[in-house]
């Protein structure tokens, strides 16, 4: 009996595209239809939901990292329905913080005005993106560089301002009975182990895997343990 395909919706994270999944698709191609996810066209998260409501399968998984946490969240609270299973990597259910991300955000958007362009805002972004050990590392930097220069300062304009006006997504996730994989990293600096933890306290179904010795961009750093983690969290159940 053939078994058929089940269809993976993959979202990225602001200044990201579909190479931050690419060592997923070449591993998951041959068991899932994988749709990446353009968030480079709307300023909200509502919209960025309703835009891959209307090109998705009736049915699908979705996985999405960072700020693609959150528009994952968002087509829950759009269209719990249509959702099969959901993974939630190093991002959290928080609204902004006006504290520290908000002026971050709004500080990278003052640079780029200021004549930075978006490869010296990219690279200078590194030290918070992966662990201490891979910081360094030439192939990483060169690939979060081609994926700024991709999206682009309007698109990422339009992405600031979603992030930093998101609704608080913690009362929605004990809604959440659907299989969730919950990935976090023992050195991301952006979305710490403990954010994750609350998650996966407040989704019933739900399984947390904390990496070690891995950053912010686990699909990057860590491409094979999030590869393995993907696989079992499709194919269970």
């Amino acid at each position: 009996m053939v078994q058929l395909k089940q269809n993976l919706v993959l979202i990225p994270g602001m200044l990201c595209n579909g190479l931050m999944w690419e060592p997923q698709i070449c591993a998951l191609e041959s068991s899932a239809n994988i749709i990446v996810a353009d968030l480079t066209k709307h300023s909200d998260l509502h919209s960025m939901a309703t835009g891959i409501l209307a090109s998705a399968p009736p049915t699908f998984s979705v996985a999405g990292l960072s700020m693609g946490g959150y528009v994952a969240l968002e087509l829950f609270r759009q269209a719990p329905d249509r959702i099969e299973k959901l993974a939630l990597l190093n991002t959290n259910a928080h609204e902004a913080d006006p504290v520290n991300e908000i002026p971050s955000c709004r500080g990278m958007l003052e640079r780029l005005k200021s004549g930075d362009g978006l490869a010296k805002v990219a690279k200078d972004l590194v030290p918070a993106l992966f662990s201490e050990e891979k910081q360094d590392d030439p192939e990483l930097e060169e690939i979060v560089i081609r994926m700024a220069d991709s999206v682009g300062y309007e698109a990422l304009e339009r992405q600031i301002s979603a992030v930093i006006s998101r609704p608080d997504s913690l009362s929605l996730l004990p809604q959440i009975k659907n299989a969730t994989l919950v990935i976090g990293a023992q050195n991301d600096v952006l979305t710490p182990p403990e954010e994750h933890e609350q998650i996966a306290s407040l989704i019933p179904q739900s399984k947390l895997t904390i990496l070690e010795r891995c950053g912010h961009l686990s699909t990057l750093e860590r491409p094979n343990t999030i590869s393995m983690l993907l696989r079992e969290w499709l194919t269970s159940g």
